[in-house]
């Protein structure tokens, strides 16, 4: 028979285990974040029917990975905590990646599209996996 209130090793958070956790998160999402940055302004010039030159692809790297690295642990240790991590990489690049492309006709920039396009497939996510927890599967 299980105890009814769980015991203090059970709930206790190793600060060793959250400083490597965040480092891989801050890791991981300036790295992701730079793909995507650099891929959103080739999918921008391309449909204008040119390729970006390396400068271009440095400044968006550079931002793109700026953002991630604050967007991909500031997600992981609150609203993606129980989403399977691959899905969250995947799907929050995707959304980063598609909110930079309707960013610039919508005159919301090259910043603002990604973060908005992070954070709506980071919601959608949680919801979906909220929804999937209250089911019971």
């Amino acid at each position: 028979m299980k105890p009814i209130a769980p015991s203090l090793r059970e709930t206790r958070i190793s600060p060793k285990r959250v400083v490597v956790v965040g480092l891989g998160l801050i890791v991981t999402g300036a790295a992701v974040g730079s793909v995507c940055g650099i891929v959103a302004l080739s999918l921008i010039l391309g449909a204008a029917g040119r390729l970006p030159d390396a400068s271009l692809a440095l400044i968006a790297g550079l931002f793109g990975g700026a953002l991630g690295a604050v967007l991909g642990p500031a997600a992981g240790f609150s609203i993606l905590r129980h989403v399977p991590l691959g899905k969250a990489i995947g799907w929050t690049a995707v959304g980063a990646i598609v909110g930079g492309l309707l960013g610039v006709p919508l005159s919301m920039g090259l910043i603002l599209g990604p973060v908005v396009g992070f954070g709506v497939a980071s919601l959608a996510l949680y919801a979906s996996v909220r929804r999937r927890r209250k089911a019971g599967g």
